[in-house]
């Protein structure tokens, strides 16, 4: 087992969990996938619902003691010690690459485009609340 922090003290306005879980938990379901390693999102900002978590908290239960502590992600791999090192030494590369705080690199791309193939409204609806819309030459009509 290996904790990682994410760096939301130093990136604030950076969305890490949305870059991370991708649309409908996609993206981590993929990095499961290539890395045979179980990869959980744990403490303060992984519930969501920010009243959930609340009770969760400060119910004293040992099972959400992790919602204490700062935002993380846990990596687990079981296999034999050799093939568990190799996997979580692939799991904490990746994993590095997703938590760089970059709205524009190929991750976000691809989640991006994989949002717009499970929802093609959801790129309509983007360029409709966007303030660089086409020019449109009213007088041309």
């Amino acid at each position: 087992m290996h904790i990682v922090s994410v760096p939301t003290a130093e990136f604030s306005n950076f969305n890490f969990k949305g870059k991370l879980l991708g649309p409908k938990g996609m993206t981590l379901k993929k990095l499961e996938e290539t890395t045979k390693c179980r990869i959980q999102i744990r403490g303060r900002g992984s519930v969501r619902s920010a009243e959930e978590e609340e009770v969760k908290r400060t119910s004293g239960d040992p099972a959400f003691r992790h919602l204490q502590k700062e935002i993380h992600v846990v990596v687990t791999a079981v296999a034999p010690p050799v093939e568990a090192y190799s996997m979580m030494a692939s799991a904490l590369r990746t994993l590095k690459e997703h938590l760089k705080p970059d709205k524009f690199d190929k991750i976000s791309q691809d989640k991006f485009k994989e949002l717009v193939r499970l929802n093609p409204e959801y790129n309509r609806n983007q360029c409709k609340q966007s303030r660089y819309q086409p020019y449109h030459n009213k007088r041309s009509k």
